[in-house]
């Protein structure tokens, strides 16, 4: 993400892994997707822990505002070095 957006994601990917971090990277994306995708009407974001990959698993629900049709998006966020 540019780091002009104050987003926290990239420095959260470094924290250990706790449901408060979870929590903290939902409403970094939720505000991401609100001021950089306007057309999008966000219905819920999940964001559980893999343990296994070392990954956040992330399930994103949305409704774009010209239509009534529900879409779900799976995004895996890991930390590169």
């Amino acid at each position: 993400f540019p780091s002009h957006d104050n987003s926290w994601i990239t420095r959260l990917l470094f924290e250990p892994a706790t449901p408060l971090i979870a929590m903290q990277l939902r409403s970094n994306l939720m505000d991401i997707i609100t001021r950089y995708e306007p057309r999008a009407k966000i219905n819920d974001i999940i964001v559980s822990f893999n343990e296994r990959t070392n990954s956040f698993e992330t399930s994103i629900s949305f409704m774009l505002l010209n239509t009534k049709q529900v879409s779900k998006v799976f995004v895996s966020i890991e930390r590169l070095r």
